[in-house]
């Protein structure tokens, strides 16, 4: 009967690691998107400059 303690107690660790590393990796990919953005326009900006 101790075993069972255990193994919830590992689902559970596992269970938020997947949920934060699913947010974690929304959160870069929204990052860099943004980031690309604002370089495409800041490249876009200087070309319409010159």
């Amino acid at each position: 009967c101790q075993e069972m303690p255990q193994d919830n107690l590992v689902l559970r660790i596992s269970y938020v690691v997947l949920r934060n590393t699913h947010h974690a990796r929304r959160n870069t990919i929204m990052a860099t998107e943004e980031i690309v953005l604002r370089y495409f326009l800041t490249k876009g900006v200087i070309l319409i400059k010159f």
